[in-house]
């Protein structure tokens, strides 16, 4: 599970970065209301595969906290829920991708 992000620039420069393949690590706090959620920016899956040190810096963050609203678990489709919600108020276009 991913997420597929367009609309993005390499960081520190006004290049146009292609879509973006944007895997997550997330830490659920304890008390459930809130996740800090990592985020690692790849060319794509394949990239990804072959080796996931080879990440590309963007300017898409690299942390966001999220919000788990009351009654939802705190779980990886509800994490992948809220940062696509995130990324996409900070004008990034993301679809999240099941593969």
């Amino acid at each position: 599970m991913a997420l597929i992000v367009s609309n993005s620039k390499i960081k520190n420069t006004e290049i146009d970065a292609p879509t973006m393949y944007v895997r997550l690590q997330f830490i659920a706090l304890y008390d459930g209301s809130k996740s800090n959620v990592f985020l690692k920016s790849y060319l794509s899956k394949e990239v990804f595969d072959n080796d996931s040190k080879a990440f590309v810096e963007t300017n898409i963050p690299e942390l966001l906290l999220v919000q788990i609203p009351v009654g939802q678990n705190q779980d990886l489709s509800t994490i992948h829920t809220l940062t696509k919600d995130a990324l996409e108020q900070l004008g990034f276009v993301v679809t999240i991708d099941l593969t």
